[in-house]
């Protein structure tokens, strides 16, 4: 899956940062297309390894969206 390929899975994306000065785990929330929410602890991964799972996330939507008939294109 390219990057275009997930901005049509995802065109609304928005990223936000909140810092916080307590101990907490960094998290990562996806809301996509499909109305799907993932969270996403990512105290110990890079950054592909981040976009893989964005990326796996994205191609089950499109598998979905296939599955009835519809393309996100």
């Amino acid at each position: 899956m390219t990057a275009e390929k997930t901005r049509k899975v995802n065109p609304k994306a928005e990223i936000e940062q909140h810092t916080t000065v307590v101990g907490s785990v960094p998290t990562i929330n996806l809301d996509f297309i499909n109305g799907s929410k993932h969270v996403m602890e990512v105290p110990a991964k890079n950054v592909r390894e981040i976009f893989e799972e964005v990326d796996f996330h994205c191609s089950q939507i499109e598998t979905e969206y296939e599955k009835q008939g519809k393309s996100i294109e």
